[in-house]
């Protein structure tokens, strides 16, 4: 009897206890027309409201980050066109009253035009792989022969780029383009960080966790640091600590990683250095 009367109660009190903001939250099923039937009834038109506040919550949240986006775009787009309708304006000027400087200035003028043109385009595509990043395309890979293979590229301008040798081969599932991205932008961000260190240092290491079935990718650099109110937004879309650069790559990085159903993190201190760790699962030899 005391099953009979409890057991329902403590059903709702299981649901209750469950319960997440957000998340595919169950409905409690129970029919009879009693007074715990009108509590779940309840807490069943409570929960389809949540749902629906839930849903509308995370379209105004996108909404609200691609409009962001999207100011952030013009901004960065507008910037040069002002100085590139100045140039135009001024060799028109120049055509106009056949000026015996202009051949000159046509030489010194459009190559910075082209420049201009060249870095907005880059922008524009940038922005085009992040706001639709492929499906990754699976193969295995043998990740320190891959890692000295991405190093390489980076070898004649970063001679001080250490990479610390494992004894075994370490194999994992990925897109290699992908990865080789990934590889790029945090190479690249560790060489800007260090450019104005007398003594630079950027070091690769792979470490295995058996225990986890991953390998954890870390790379360090000994250069300017993030500051900490800039950590909280490094991975933000369009957010960079550089003066040059459109803020896309972390941002990138982390899609690439997700997708590889990794994850990344980094530490840093300012003014001493940062270390980046890509985590991703391990795939058998025998795969």
């Amino acid at each position: 009897m005391s099953n009979w009367l409890i057991g329902p109660l403590q059903s709702v009190a299981r649901s209750v206890r469950a319960f997440e903001f957000g998340k595919n939250n169950q409905k409690i099923n129970y029919y009879n027309n009693d007074e715990i039937g009108l509590l779940v009834r309840a807490y069943n038109d409570k929960l389809r409201e949540l749902e629906q506040a839930a849903g509308q919550l995370a379209r105004s949240e996108r909404e609200s980050a691609w409009r962001d986006l999207a100011q952030q775009i013009a901004h960065e787009i507008k910037n040069p066109l002002t100085p590139m309708k100045l140039h135009i304006q001024h060799l028109l000027r120049k055509i106009e009253s056949n000026d015996s400087d202009l051949q000159p200035l046509l030489q010194s003028t459009l190559p910075s035009l082209i420049d201009q043109i060249d870095s907005m385009a880059r922008m524009a595509n940038e922005f085009a792989r992040f706001a639709k990043l492929p499906e990754p395309h699976f193969e295995k890979i043998e990740l320190q022969s891959f890692a000295q293979q991405a190093i390489k590229l980076f070898n004649e301008e970063l001679p001080y780029i250490h990479f610390e040798q494992t004894t075994q081969p370490i194999w994992i599932a990925a897109d290699k383009d992908m990865l080789q991205q990934v590889f790029h932008n945090l190479l690249l961000n560790a060489q800007q960080a260090t450019e104005q260190r007398q003594n630079p240092e950027i070091l690769v290491r792979l470490n295995q966790k058996e225990a986890n079935q991953e390998v954890l990718i870390e790379i360090t650099d000994n250069g300017v640091g993030i500051s900490a109110e800039q950590q909280e937004r490094i991975f933000t879309p369009y957010f960079t600590t550089k003066s040059s650069g459109s803020g896309i790559g972390l941002s990138v990085v982390r899609q690439i990683i997700e997708k590889h159903n990794g994850s990344i993190r980094f530490e840093s201190i300012l003014n001493q250095g940062t270390t980046f760790y890509i985590s991703l699962k391990l795939l058998s030899e025998r795969a």
